[in-house]
């Protein structure tokens, strides 16, 4: 069998320590005698025992973690086959105790989306920068029998019967493939797009289900059911049927049974719904459009809701199951259930006997969606992130344990997340305690923690204060400390930073009843974007702080350009710092090509120069020189490769600096990407080179560094799969 181990992805001078998978919902998949459930949270994988008469599922019996995207898995007797994305193609010995998993060695580079079986073939999808493959591999040798290529550029699920197979292409629409074996080997030949599928191009096929002569399509504003010949292979569909064009919810799943169909409805497009940040594929556009789709182009759907009918003509809805705004990522029907893996609602077993829904259970999964964070200052061994997540219950922060292996500290799964980003910590040796100026969706929470087996946080609330305009700002807050100064970052206001005395935060903090809010005065607010655009494009998104020739400065990532013949460019805001004084804007940092919001900045020290590196949502990293605080100039630019899945490149969510003097690089977070990691030039000329880039799964959108004698921890935060844990050494500057 045509096999090799699963390891973590390779890591040159960045050493993988150690992964926290445990995340939000992704997939899901049922044995054929329906006795047991196969989850996929994060990147683990946990199996689950179901009775047929028993209205609940068994806690894990068996995990393992697979540093994948798992897009699709599907069980065919003892083998649970899982698309992973860009880490590839797995089967996984999913009755053993460890749930041995190893990457089917035949499979070529590319993004692996779907998943299908027949009794001789394993199918799978695949998505490279030059379109859309199915790849069909032998059973039991898993050897690579034909790679076909297919006029599309997505592809989202397959189907198979015997030796015909069908392809959801997105908006290519649905493609036929029948398989011609012969004695030596097996010959492919393509048969499509079928004639009576040519009427869904143009409407994103996402998702396909087969069912005796009956296969049904959902294709966002559209249901097909293309009525079968009675041999399905070899034979022309004979008729289509289709309903629900208008946009009352996107069709996006599809599942069906011997008798009866569902179809699952969202809100909107399949596209946006995969989208970033809580979608599996897609990004955010250049100016926060969720997978770069304009609110204006769709009408959004009345709800979310799984139908129900049978496949008998007419096609029509039986019934329906109204849901909250839950995201499906699966759904499977057995004989007489219903089996869904659900962003929000997690994983959800319906009983479906007569069409009709009826929840028997339901389990959301405990997770670590992670995304900015820090390490502790009172313990170096515990990690602070904020949390960005509609699918998991997360509780209790993470520590580095023995064997450097990431877990949540026991005595601390009570406690709740810190807040959306982690800002200003320091320690404070007169209480003996770590204090934490959080972002929170609404403002900041100034937390006390003082560390032990049993961790005590306390924490107050620090609301914002109203600008000039009487805007108090809205969901992305974040800090630094500056000496006694306390700098804190917010969007939807156009006085974006806003100034506090550390000390007189902690002296109001201890005079006032835990939970409460703080009554203390701001002690200046600096504008951050002149008039003109709309409040929801005015971001001050972090703020950084470093010393210059001119003295401390401090370095906000501020949005875009919003008018003016650089508009649409990234921005970014020096300030001078002036004690307890209004800081002055020293310059403006403007991007040099039109790639949407700058959203992170680090700055660092190398010899006698001060640099500061911007990153952008649209994947764009630049390198300043502010050693002239008023008199700044670029260095370098580097923007990520296109991805692979679908061409855009990737956002930079979060950059740092790791070393020092001529040994400096930079880490930077770059959503689907992963971890990118730059060189800063030698011989004494400063550019930014590619040294090396680490898929990670999900979507890497934190780090945390942390200098531990002459190597670095490194913490990558992934807003889908949990957390990465690595070992930055420097010297060897491996190029790639």
């Amino acid at each position: 069998m045509s096999l090799v181990p699963a390891p973590a992805l390779a890591t040159g001078d960045l050493e993988l320590l150690s992964i926290f998978g445990r995340g939000d919902p992704m997939a899901l998949a049922v044995d054929e005698d329906e006795a047991f459930l196969v989850l996929a949270n994060g990147c683990l994988i946990s199996v689950h025992a179901q009775h047929e008469d028993a209205p609940y599922i068994s806690e894990e019996l068996a995990s393992t973690t697979l540093d994948a995207t798992i897009f699709e898995m599907t069980i065919a007797g003892p083998e649970l086959f899982v698309a992973g994305g860009s880490a590839g193609l797995f089967s996984v010995a999913w009755k053993t105790r460890n749930l041995d998993a190893s990457r089917v060695a035949a499979a070529p580079p590319g993004i692996y989306t779907a998943l299908a079986t027949t009794q001789a073939y394993l199918l799978a999808t695949s998505v490279t920068l030059e379109g859309a493959r199915l790849l069909v591999f032998s059973r039991g040798e898993l050897a690579l029998l034909e790679s076909i290529e297919l006029p599309a550029r997505q592809a989202w699920a397959v189907v198979a019967r015997n030796d015909t197979a069908w392809v959801a292409a997105g908006e290519a629409g649905c493609f036929r493939v029948q398989l011609q074996a012969t004695d030596s080997a097996t010959r492919v030949v393509r048969v499509g797009p079928d004639r009576a599928l040519t009427a869904t191009a143009g409407l994103d096929v996402r998702d396909l289900a087969l069912s005796g002569n009956s296969l049904h399509a959902a294709a966002d504003g559209a249901h097909f059911r293309i009525d079968l010949g009675p041999e399905v292979a070899g034979r022309d569909a004979c008729a289509v049927r289709v309903r629900g064009t208008q946009p009352v919810g996107y069709m996006t799943l599809v599942a069906a049974n011997k008798e009866d169909w569902f179809m699952a409805r969202l809100r909107g497009p399949s596209t946006a719904a995969a989208g970033a940040p809580y979608g599996r594929a897609g990004v955010i556009g250049l100016n926060l459009e969720i997978a770069g789709l304009p609110r204006e182009t769709f009408v959004v759907g009345k709800g979310e809701w799984i139908e129900s009918g049978i496949h008998a003509e007419p096609l029509r809805v039986r019934d329906k199951l109204k849901l909250p705004t839950c995201g499906f990522r699966s759904l499977e029907a057995g004989k007489k259930r219903l089996y869904g893996q659900l962003l929000r609602l997690g994983a959800v077993v319906w009983d479906c006997e007569g069409g009709t829904l009826k929840k028997l259970w339901s389990q959301r999964p405990a997770g670590q969606p992670l995304i900015d964070g820090t390490f502790s200052l009172a313990d170096p061994d515990v990690l602070f992130f904020g949390v960005d997540s509609t699918g998991s219950r997360v509780h209790g922060f993470l520590e580095v344990g023995p064997g450097t292996q990431l877990r949540v500290r026991p005595a601390s799964k009570a406690e709740r997340p810190l807040g959306l980003r982690i800002g200003a910590n320091w320690y404070d040796s007169a209480n003996n305690c770590e204090w934490f100026l959080a972002g929170r969706f609404f403002g900041w929470q100034l937390m006390r923690f003082r560390p032990g087996f049993t961790p005590e946080i306390t924490r107050w609330e620090v609301q914002p204060p109203r600008d000039p305009n009487g805007k108090a700002g809205a969901t992305y807050f974040s800090s630094v400390k500056h000496g006694d100064l306390l700098l804190g970052s917010r969007s939807a206001s156009r006085h974006g930073l806003v100034g506090w005395s550390a000390s007189t935060m902690v002296q109001v903090a201890l005079a006032t009843p835990a939970g409460e809010v703080l009554d203390l005065p701001e002690l200046f607010q600096a504008r951050t974007q002149d008039g003109g655009g709309p409040l929801q494009n005015v971001h001050a998104w972090s703020v950084s702080v470093a010393r210059c020739n001119s003295g401390s400065l401090a370095v906000v990532p501020a949005g875009r350009v919003v008018r003016g013949p650089a508009c649409g460019r990234s921005r970014a805001l020096v300030f001078l710092l002036r004690e307890s004084h209004l800081p002055s804007t020293a310059a403006t940092l403007v991007g040099a090509g039109e790639s949407g919001h700058a959203i992170c900045a680090a700055v660092t020290t190398m010899g006698n120069q001060t640099l500061a590196a911007i990153g952008d949502l649209g994947g764009a990293i630049e390198l300043w020189n502010l050693s002239e605080a008023t008199n700044p100039f670029r260095l370098a630019r580097w923007c990520t490769p296109p991805a692979l899945i679908d061409g855009q490149t990737d956002s930079i969510l979060d950059v740092e600096f790791v070393g020092s003097g001529a040994a400096t690089e930079l880490l930077a977070a770059a959503g689907r990407r992963g971890l990118v990691r730059l060189g800063l030039g030698q011989a004494g000329r400063v550019e930014l080179e590619l040294l090396e880039i680490h898929d990670t799964p999900g979507w890497a959108t934190g780090l945390a560094v942390q200098e531990r004698g002459e190597e670095w921890r490194v913490l990558v935060g992934d807003q889908k799969c949990g957390a990465r844990l690595l070992r930055w050494k420097p010297g060897n500057q491996k190029r790639k």
